[in-house]
């Protein structure tokens, strides 16, 4: 019979997340944690107009996959953070998974179109490198991560592209994962690949 139990758990477990969806429509309620859920089958499916990497959204009513893809700045589904690029045109009318880098900042792999500069450090771990949860995602290597951050002077959204001096300022407080991040090649320090199995093994994303 416990057997049984668990297997139904189990089973269950795809469909409650499947169902369970959360965003924010504006940056604010985003750094503020300030939620709106949605009820019902949502789901982030891969995008046939874009890259690999590229993702839209399914739900069982259209409107509300038409207010999402319109309005939603941050989604929550499945345990992960998913941005949309519709607001800044460069990076295509789509979903991509992000990583949330301190309370204001949101991490993010793209093509490379903007070379800039961005500063910050962050606290210590002592996590080994390894590339491996992304071996699914070897596309990956052709990107370049960016920063998206909020300016509250100019009241607005700002990306940044993830150069390797700003890896190495996040990774300020983790020596060992910036040595192993020193070791590599130049022309690799910059890959999305790199910087986000790099920043995840330190603990940053």
């Amino acid at each position: 019979m416990r057997q049984f139990l668990l297997f139904i758990l189990f089973a269950l477990l795809p469909f409650t997340a499947i169902a369970q969806c959360r965003y924010t429509n504006t940056w604010q309620d985003f750094l503020n944690d300030n939620w709106k859920t949605e009820e019902g089958r949502v789901e982030l499916v891969p995008s046939a107009k874009e890259d690999c990497l590229a993702l839209d959204v399914e739900a069982d009513k259209k409107k509300t996959a038409k207010m999402l893809r319109k309005t939603a700045c941050v989604i929550e589904w499945g345990g992960s953070l998913y941005l949309n690029l519709r607001p800044f045109n460069t990076f295509g009318d789509v979903f991509v998974q992000a990583w949330r880098i301190g309370g204001d900042k949101v991490l993010f792999a793209r093509q490379d179109v903007a070379p800039s500069r961005f500063s910050i450090a962050n606290g210590d771990s002592g996590i080994p490198l390894s590339r491996s949860s992304f071996r699914s995602l070897s596309k990956l290597e052709n990107l370049v991560c960016y920063l998206a951050a909020w300016d509250p002077q100019r009241e607005e959204l700002r990306i940044a592209r993830v150069t390797a001096a700003i890896v190495a300022k996040f990774l300020a407080g983790h020596p060992a994962q910036l040595s192993l991040y020193q070791q590599l090649e130049r022309g690799q320090r910059e890959q999305a690949d790199i910087v986000i199995t790099t920043l995840q093994a330190a603990g940053v994303i």
